[in-house]
């Protein structure tokens, strides 16, 4: 049987009233998306909808030390592209998974990082700008070579250690991302030919706003960015 007649055989079983069978049907699918609609967020149940997850406006994270640094966000969807990232994509991949970690080991490595280097510029006071970006700049290095030395004279963390020695060279990217709010999230590319559109992203970040290059006191505000997915890149492992 084709779809179409599969679809046409469901249409047929709306009809309550054979004087008005187009009104009958219209009634019958308006109630069936607002069903499908709000079964995606009532727990317990399954849902009418294409999606098997359940809508959540805020995302559920482990609170186990061992888990917090590696929250599950979501999976990708769709055929694998297997490639090796370039030195500078692999730093900027590894810097941005510790700046945006707020696991409470991380901090207190990023504490003792910023501690340092105030000690080893007692001679030429650092401005909060250049404070900043030589923490930004070199915490990753630091924070791998601290690891290693932890590693061979106590017990850390398995996640901490994996965390240091960054990404692997070795990265999948794919076409779509279901997050775990419900939501599938596709490249602009991949919807060119497709009515509904979903490659518009918003992220919310904390950002720091500098007057000058010699202010010493940003301002830290919630800057909204808006962009267009493009080609996802998902770290094989850590």
């Amino acid at each position: 049987m084709y779809p179409i007649e599969r679809y046409l055989g469901t249409s047929k079983s709306y009809v309550r009233n054979c004087a008005c069978p187009e009104g009958s049907i219209a009634e019958a699918y308006i109630a069936n998306e607002c069903l499908a609609f709000c079964s995606r967020y009532l727990e317990g149940g399954d849902s009418r909808s294409y999606y098997s997850r359940k809508c959540d406006d805020e995302i559920e994270h482990e609170t186990s030390k061992e888990e917090c640094l590696f929250p599950s966000t979501g999976e990708s969807y769709g055929a694998v592209d297997v490639y090796e990232m370039d030195e500078k994509t692999l730093l900027q991949a590894h810097r941005h998974v510790l700046f945006n970690c707020e696991s409470e080991v991380v901090e207190n490595y990023k504490k003792e990082h910023i501690a340092e280097i105030k000690r080893s510029h007692r001679k030429r006071r650092l401005t909060q700008h250049q404070l900043d970006r030589m923490h930004f700049d070199t915490f990753s290095e630091w924070f791998k070579e601290k690891v290693k030395e932890l590693e061979a004279t106590s017990d850390i963390l398995k996640n901490v250690i994996v965390l240091a020695r960054g990404p692997s060279y070795i990265a999948k990217r794919f076409n779509a991302y279901d997050g775990n709010n419900g939501y599938r999230f596709r490249t602009n590319q991949s919807e060119e030919h497709l009515e509904t559109q979903n490659s518009g992203v918003m992220v919310v970040s904390k950002t720091k706003s500098y007057a000058s290059s010699s202010d010493n006191a940003p301002k830290s505000s919630n800057i909204t960015y808006y962009e267009e997915l493009w080609k996802m890149t998902w770290i094989s492992q850590l």
